[in-house]
C-alpha cells in the first residue's frame, strides 16, 4: 500500500516552534492565532467527513511552501460511524 501526499517543504510545526528564539518566552500571538485557526479548520473538516484523528500533535502538522498546514498520519484515525461500538 502506498500513500501519496503533497510535499511539505517547511517540515512540521514542532520544528517551527523549536526554531523560535529562546529569549522569546511567549510565542507571537499572531502566529498562535494563525495556526490555531488552521488546525481548528482542519479538525472541523475531518469531523464533517466522519473522521477522528487520534494523534494530532505538532509533529503531525506539516507546513507547505506557504507555511499553511497539512495533517499527516491519518492511519491513526477512527471513522465516527464505523463498526467500533465504543465510539
Amino acid at each position: 500500500m502506498y500513500f501519496v501526499m503533497t510535499y511539505a517543504k517547511n517540515g512540521d510545526l514542532l520544528r517551527l516552534i523549536q526554531q523560535l528564539p529562546a529569549k522569546e518566552v511567549a510565542h507571537p500571538i499572531e502566529m498562535v492565532r494563525f495556526y490555531s485557526a488552521e488546525i481548528l479548520s482542519a479538525v472541523e473538516f475531518m469531523h464533517e467527513k466522519g473522521i477522528i484523528h487520534r494523534d494530532l500533535k505538532p509533529e503531525n502538522i506539516l507546513l507547505n511552501d506557504r507555511l499553511h498546514i497539512l495533517v499527516r498520519y491519518l492511519l491513526l484515525l477512527n471513522l465516527i460511524n464505523s463498526t467500533l461500538s465504543f465510539l
